[in-house]
């Protein structure tokens, strides 16, 4: 199967740019957001090519890719994978993005 287009939305591009910035300010560094940038866009890249590695959530039609303490929320279409979330699984979880069933 070919790759899918990778695409994220801007609510996950917020949340991971709000972590990548936590993180710098946290180390004085940028070598720990270096490192989760260079992870995070390696499983991408791997879910573009097999979108069913992540767990399918309860609407069906999206899924969750947990790596270490992150979820990558996303849904694939047959051209298109489209990351609806980035979120780091130690905070509070009121503001993560729960899709439902309708």
């Amino acid at each position: 199967m070919a790759k899918r287009k990778i695409v994220w939305s801007s609510r996950a591009q917020q949340e991971f740019t709000k972590v990548l910035a936590y993180y710098t300010e946290k180390n004085q560094s940028v070598a720990y957001s270096l490192k989760l940038t260079n992870t995070i866009e390696h499983i991408t890249e791997l879910l573009a090519v097999n979108p069913k590695m992540g767990l399918e959530n309860q609407d069906n039609s999206s899924r969750t890719f947990i790596v270490d303490n992150y979820s990558i929320i996303y849904e694939a279409s047959s051209e298109v994978l489209t990351v609806l979330s980035f979120w780091d699984d130690r905070q509070d979880s009121s503001g993560k993005l729960h899709k439902k069933k309708t």
